[in-house]
Order: C-alpha cells, then sequence, then structure tokens
C-alpha cells in the first residue's frame, strides 16, 4: 500500500503534444497566456454562469494543453490566474475536491496492483453537481456546493424543498458529514426543461432566487462519502445510508477483485447509460477500508484512496494543420480540415469535413485553432466547436465561389481539375466502370488524355496504361466503356450531373421519354410537367443538355 499514493501522483492528463514544441519563449509565453484567459472564461461559464458550452471532454482537454505547455516551458514567469469557482459563503466541515481520472486500463491495473487484497467499492460516476450536506442532532442544517473546496454557496433552502433528501435523520450520532452528488432524474420534465444537460438543469435550479417547487423535485442525492464516519467499512456506511432513507449508494454499488471484473462492471453501467435515472460518465473505484483512507489522505486537491474511469469518449480536442476545399461535381465547395491526427475509440482521426465555406467564415475557424471533434453514426467524424483561437492562427485562403457552378469545369481548364474529376468520378459509379479512380482520373488530366469530359469515352489502351493500370484493369474499363449505351436510361441521366436532377427526377424522366432523342425534343413545358419542376429549373436542364462537351458525351450514349 505505501506506494499507492506515489502512483497516484503519476495519474497526470495525457500532454496535447507527444514532445514540446519549439517556440522561443516570448511565443510560448503568449499561447499559454491565451491557454490561461480561455481557461478562466469557460471556468467563469461553468461555475457562475451556469451556462457551459464546452463538454467535459472538451474542457479537460483544454486545460490538460495548458498544464503540458507549462511543464514544457518551466522557467517561464507567468501572471497569476485567480480561480472563477464561486466561493460561495458556507466554509465546508470538510475539504471537498475532485477524484483523479485514469487514463486506459493500464491505470486501472496500477491501482489494484497497489491495493492489493483490499476491497474495492465501484459505484458509477454520476454527472451532477457536488454538494456537502450536515446533520446534527439527526437535523439537516447546511447545504452547500462545492465551490473551491473550502467554500461553498448555500443551497439549504433549495435541497429543503427536494423530497426525496430525508431532512431528518433517525440516528444516534449528532454530527453526520455527507458528500455526494445532487443528480436531476432523467424524467420528460428534466428532458424537456430547455436545459442543455441534466446537470446544468440542477446548477440552474439550486442557483435561483426564486425557487422552483415542482423543478426542485426531480433532484436528488447520491452520498459518496460519510466524511466522520465511525465505521471501519464503507460497505457497513452504505448499509446504514441506506436505513437513513439514501438508498441508492445500496443500489448502485459493486464490488470487484480483478480488471476483468471491473470492465465487466464499467461495460454495463455503459451500456445501461441510457436507461439509468441519472446522467453518468464512468464508473468511481475506491477503497472499502476506512481507516486505510485516513492514512493515505489527499494528494493535492485529489483523494490518494479512489479514481475514475470515464467511459470511452465519442470526442476529442486536436489542431487544424492546413484546410482543403473540394470542389464537388456540382460545384459546391467543401472546406475539409486537415488535423493532427488523434484517436477516438480505437479510430484515428486526420480530417473532418464542415460541408460548406459558410461554416468555416461562420465558425471562425483558421489554421492552428484547436477544435474538437467528434465520431458520430458509422464512425464518421463531425466537427464539435472551436476550443482555441492562439495568436499565431492563420485564415486560410478562400476560393472564389462564383468561379464554380453546375456549368463549370466541363474542361480541364485552370482551376478546374478538382471538379472535373469529381464529375468523372460519379460517372464512372453510376455506370459501373471499374477502376475509374480519383488517381487515375488525376494522371489522365495531367497528360492531357483527358482535356474535355467526353475524352473518357475515347480514351485507348496505351491512356489507360500510363495512368498506372494494369493490363487486365485497363481492358476492363474499356469494356465497360464500350458499353455504356446499354445501361439504363435512368443511370446515363444521373450520371450526368444535370443541375436540378437527382434521383426522382432521374427515374420520372427516364420512365417518361424512354430515350435521349425524345428528351433532347422536349419542349419546357413537358419537362416541367414530366419532373415536376418550375419552367426555370426546365430551361436550365435544357441549357446544361445543349452544352458541347455534355452532348457530345451524350452521343456515346446513343450509339454503341
Amino acid at each position: 500500500m505505501k506506494h499507492l499514493f506515489t502512483f497516484l501522483i503519476l495519474l497526470i492528463p495525457m500532454t496535447a503534444w507527444s514532445a514540446c514544441p519549439s517556440w522561443s519563449s516570448e511565443q510560448a509565453e503568449k499561447q499559454i497566456v491565451a491557454l490561461q484567459k480561455e481557461v478562466k472564461h469557460h471556468d467563469d461559464l461553468y461555475f457562475n454562469r451556469h451556462s457551459p458550452v464546452l463538454t467535459d471532454s472538451e474542457y479537460d482537454a483544454l486545460n490538460a494543453q495548458l498544464q503540458s505547455l507549462k511543464k514544457c516551458f518551466p522557467e517561464l514567469t507567468l501572471p497569476a490566474v485567480a480561480e472563477e469557482n464561486a466561493e460561495g459563503d458556507i466554509d465546508h466541515r470538510a475539504f471537498m475536491g475532485s477524484l483523479k481520472k485514469a487514463r486506459n486500463k493500464k491505470d486501472i491495473e496500477r491501482f489494484l496492483k497497489e491495493a492489493g487484497k483490499e476491497r474495492i467499492l465501484i459505484q458509477p460516476k454520476i454527472d451532477g453537481v457536488a454538494a456537502e450536506l450536515v446533520y446534527q442532532n439527526g437535523k439537516l442544517v447546511s447545504a452547500s456546493t462545492r465551490g473551491t473546496g473550502d467554500k461553498g454557496e448555500n443551497i439549504l433552502d433549495a435541497v429543503k424543498l427536494m423530497p426525496m433528501i430525508p431532512k431528518e435523520l433517525k440516528t444516534e450520532f449528532n454530527d453526520i458529514i455527507l458528500h455526494g452528488e445532487l443528480f436531476a432524474r432523467l424524467d420528460d420534465a428534466v428532458k424537456n426543461s430547455g436545459y442543455s444537460s441534466a446537470r446544468h438543469y440542477v446548477s440552474g435550479h439550486i442557483s435561483r432566487n426564486d425557487l422552483d417547487v415542482l423543478s426542485l423535485g426531480s433532484i436528488e442525492f447520491f452520498p459518496w462519502r460519510w466524511v466522520n464516519s465511525p465505521f471501519e467499512s464503507d460497505n457497513t456506511v452504505i448499509n446504514l445510508l441506506y436505513s437513513y432513507g439514501f438508498e441508492l449508494p445500496t443500489m448502485y454499488t459493486d464490488l470487484g477483485k480483478s480488471l476483468k471484473d471491473i470492465e465487466k462492471i464499467r461495460q454495463t453501467y455503459l451500456n445501461r447509460s441510457d436507461v439509468e435515472p441519472f446522467l453518468m460518465d464512468g464508473i468511481v473505484l475506491k477503497l472499502d477500508n476506512l481507516e486505510l483512507r485516513k492514512k493515505m489522505g489527499w494528494n493535492s486537491h485529489n483523494p490518494a484512496w479512489a479514481i475514475a474511469w470515464k467511459f470511452p469518449s465519442d470526442s476529442a480536442v486536436t489542431e487544424v494543420k492546413s484546410v482543403d476545399f473540394r470542389v464537388g461535381r456540382t460545384g459546391h465547395i467543401t472546406p475539409v480540415l486537415q488535423l493532427e491526427p488523434v484517436e477516438i475509440n480505437g479510430e484515428t482521426i486526420q480530417q473532418v469535413s464542415l460541408g460548406s465555406i459558410k461554416n468555416l467564415t461562420e465558425k471562425d475557424i483558421a489554421i492552428g485553432d484547436q477544435i474538437s471533434v467528434q465520431l458520430k453514426g458509422a464512425a464518421t467524424p463531425v466537427f464539435g466547436n472551436v476550443i482555441l483561437r492562439p495568436e499565431h492562427r492563420t485564415k486560410p485562403s478562400i476560393p472564389d465561389q462564383a468561379q464554380y457552378d453546375a456549368f463549370s469545369c466541363l474542361k480541364a481548364t485552370p482551376g478546374c481539375e478538382e471538379q472535373l474529376t469529381s464529375r468523372l468520378k460519379w460517372l464512372g459509379m453510376r455506370l459501373d466502370i471499374p477502376f475509374l479512380h480519383k488517381d487515375v482520373i488525376h494522371t489522365l488530366i495531367v497528360k492531357k488524355n483527358i482535356t474535355r469530359f467526353p475524352d473518357l469515352f475515347t480514351l485507348t489502351y496505351p491512356h489507360l496504361k500510363e495512368a498506372g493500370l494494369s493490363e487486365d484493369s485497363a481492358k476492363a474499363m474499356l469494356a465497360a466503356l464500350q458499353q455504356v449505351h446499354s445501361q439504363p436510361f435512368k443511370n446515363q441521366i444521373r450520371a450526368l450531373s444535370i443541375p436540378q436532377v437527382g434521383e426522382s427526377r432521374s427515374k420520372k424522366m427516364a420512365a417518361h421519354f424512354k430515350s435521349w432523342e425524345r428528351l433532347l425534343n422536349a419542349s419546357l413545358e413537358e419537362i416541367t410537367s414530366v419532373a415536376l419542376m418550375t419552367g426555370d429549373q426546365a430551361q436550365t436542364v435544357k441549357n446544361y443538355l445543349a452544352t458541347p462537351e455534355v452532348d457530345s458525351s451524350i452521343q456515346f450514349f446513343k450509339h454503341p
């Protein structure tokens, strides 16, 4: 056991950089001061205004970068930054700290190794508002938020209106100090309250001047520590608290002996996170032996006898290294952020799409910014928030959007390779042309074997070999190109990227016109009626089909 305290000191957050950046002292100081101000700003939003804009993982990553840089540049003399924790007016009977967080399984293995044969209790890490409740002679006489750890906000009036929290205890003990978590039951009233999360619901309602009795009825208390307990076992405490009316710890406390046990319990809680009555973000491991806890004490602001293991995060924070602008077949420009590689749930994320230039400008994203990314759906990375805009950020050069539209880049003119490539790649997918990949198209354009959209249909075997295709691949592509006339008419229509014509309209037009001759000779009124579009949209379709490049391509569809 004597090494456990030392081990917990080493549980520091992962550094944001694998190596310290090669900055000058002046540049490092500017970056660190900027980070300090940003952390202070978000502390103020969280503790004082109860309106945080970052998730826990985003805030943790931001703070981890700050601590990492301070370690990289210990010689700097930095200005002091006052903490923004709302101090409040209540002195805590016992210091309220926070838990060390395990980074991975290895940290848990070390904790278990140092614990030896000591019993380990496992509870859910409830995401609420930490509070201290004090009972004297069985009566609730004080309730306060964590605040600075030494002092907190007086919330006794609010807690007295929470029906699930006992106001009197039938007990022989004259003085009971409980630390725990105030949380909102995840019922419809809380979910539809307009608050961003159940934790913010609690923060908002306990801080109001005009207390809402009905809303406070959704808030409960999960005690995780009887500070001045006279017993030797926390499990004994949990059972006694049950008799006092605090039933949840009895229902949500497990014993774990091995890493396998703990992983199973953690996974069970994760699987049930959407059906449990509280918001939780992981599990907490703590020694059952209270006498041993007293001996081990605290490490700075953290107890040396407990550790938190959060659920796998679906988000991470990383740096924007560059911004690519990709022009699609219709002329839409999509900014793609190139990122410092970061891992989320086993997936390495190196880029994320912003969808449009409007998103890039409205979100004010630049090279050098720290942003959060999340995994959604089928492991698709999506942009979260800008976490930090450093002084040395560089605005990307945005291409002229007026240069690109549904009619542009049917030829390989300067600046058109991206859109022409997208057009040809799309055609290949719609007409089942094998091996027409982006790199092959790029080589064909660079070698000037494709200078116009219809040049695809006149490619030869030497052209494809020069583009890097094998003999069999080149022959397979040529065979498919020679058979495009036999593809279903709706696929041919869709393959040309005709403006205003998607999947549904392609089917309608193919079913009605049945051939290119009839479609090309159709009146505006007929196209409008068949495709269910406006007259202006129908005119756009006719104009597009009449462009030399598209008209030439259609000839290959009409004749073998």
